[in-house]
């Protein structure tokens, strides 16, 4: 299905977003600048490297910067430490051949930039501009020097280990890796950590990139020649022409727990075929809902639904009207009361009708916990419609009920003018479910004696 101009607009704005955080622009890309200085995140760091004083938000200001000696010093604890390693967890039918590999992992290697400037005029001795200065003179400590020291080349590292589950569970280091054309390479900086566990018919395969480099220059190189960009964590079918077949994780519904049986009921066809740890992962999801692919992921993006804040189609015989049911103003008018209650009465009506259509007849449809957790929906969506059905009740019956309702809506839609919002100033409008959230609390504030006033009420939205 071809994109809509707007999804190509917001493809192309998270490519660039990627490349920018992430890198690279090129799989062979030159740069001039240290890559750690270019790129924000996907790095894997040595082991126990930690940020420097001035890049830690929570260093402790009490030393004024008076300590000179802080400045070379990592500072110590838990948030302090950037990751060495990050992992994926996923599971596969038993006897499943599967290929790990490093993904778009890659090192920058330093090169050297030959000094082959031509030498600046410095000027005869006639002029003016050298009289002060001395051309042999020496920076200060404090004086950057002004040149470039090293360009880096970006090294993709293309490794990967076929891994064949065996019955009994596993778990294995290696530095020994293959290449596209077969040949081996052994690579002390690098561990691939590897575990599996064998449950019946099912494999879950947890693997695990360590960074092993040293935690300090080699050569005289900048520390950026011992780090990890663009790392990642592929897992793929061993041959090209087949599908990994990743099994989607079984949803943990707790019996006793209300909230988990809801979440299962409302995320029931929502699938995930991998775990990321201290990365997020990402998946190719086949047409029989199993993942050909999976691996881990910095920068994860997910496709959100729109919404229309009008609600569902069937309030649209609200709006029929010659005044809209839904405007602060209107509902703000004293002479209109008996038609106000009348629409917030048929507004009622049409939730009520949404409940029978929508819910309550699509109870049989689930089983075990599922079911008990619609019917459970279903029970809430009752009492919320009562409960609106008697705030309408004291819009109509109580005065000084009435004379709040339209002093809160004038108020409101008089604030919604202010001059101060610019292009958004204009009539307040009410969302169906804000209107809805009225009625709904109406009761409980009224009457002291109300059983509502044992109820918080929260008012949430996507």
């Amino acid at each position: 299905m071809p994109q809509s101009e707007q999804e190509s607009i917001r493809s192309k704005l998270i490519e660039e977003i990627s490349t920018i955080l992430l890198g690279p622009r090129e799989p062979d890309e030159v740069l001039q600048s240290n890559p750690s200085d270019t790129y924000l995140t996907g790095i894997l760091w040595p082991k126990d490297t930690g940020f420097a004083p001035d890049e830690d938000e929570d260093l402790d200001s009490s030393a004024g910067g008076k300590d000179d000696d802080a400045t070379d010093m990592a500072v110590p604890g838990y948030r302090a430490i950037r990751p060495c390693s990050i992992g994926i967890t996923f599971t596969v039918p038993r006897g499943t051949l599967v290929r790990l590999s490093t993904g778009t992992t890659a090192r920058y290697v330093a090169e050297e930039i030959p000094d082959d400037e031509p030498d600046q005029d410095l000027g005869s001795e006639d002029d003016e501009s050298t009289t002060n200065s001395s051309p042999t003179e020496a920076p200060s400590e404090d004086e950057e020097p002004n040149y470039q020291e090293f360009q880096w080349d970006r090294k993709q590292l293309d490794y990967f280990v076929d891994l064949a589950p065996r019955l009994s569970t596993k778990h294995w280091r290696t530095s020994t890796f293959y290449r596209a054309d077969g040949s081996e390479a052994t690579d002390p900086d690098i561990e691939l950590h590897i575990r599996y566990r064998v449950v019946g018919d099912e494999v879950t395969i947890t693997a695990t990139l360590i960074n092993l480099s040293p935690n300090e220059t080699i050569d005289e190189l900048p520390l950026d020649a011992n780090y990890l960009f663009q790392s990642q964590i592929k897992a793929s079918a061993a041959s090209p022409d087949e599908s990994l077949g990743v099994e989607p994780r079984k949803l943990i519904v707790t019996a006793d727990d209300q909230d988990s049986r809801s979440n299962a009921l409302i995320y029931r066809e929502s699938r995930e075929f991998a775990v990321g740890h201290g990365v997020s992962a990402i998946w190719d999801e086949s047409s029989d809902h199993r993942a050909d692919w999976v691996a881990t992921t910095w920068l994860p993006t997910a496709v959100v639904k729109s919404t229309s804040f009008k609600g569902h189609e069937s309030l649209e015989r609200l709006r029929e009207g010659s005044e809209n049911p839904f405007a602060a103003a209107w509902l703000g008018t004293d002479e209109s009361r008996a038609a106000v209650v009348n629409s917030m009465r048929h507004f009622c009506d049409i939730y009520a009708a949404w409940i029978g259509d929508f819910v309550a007849s699509r109870i049989n449809e689930f089983d075990d916990l599922l079911s008990q957790a619609a019917a459970e929906n279903l029970d809430r969506c009752q009492v919320a419609a009562e409960r609106m059905r008697r705030g309408v009740e004291f819009l109509e019956n109580d005065d000084q009920v009435w004379r709040a309702f339209i002093l809160a809506n004038q108020a409101l839609d008089a604030q919604s003018h202010y001059g101060s919002k610019g292009d958004r100033a204009g009539a307040l409008i009410w969302r169906p479910f804000q209107l809805a959230f009225i009625l709904l609390v109406i009761p409980g504030i009224a009457d002291p004696q109300d059983e509502d006033r044992e109820t918080m009420d929260l008012l949430w939205f996507p």
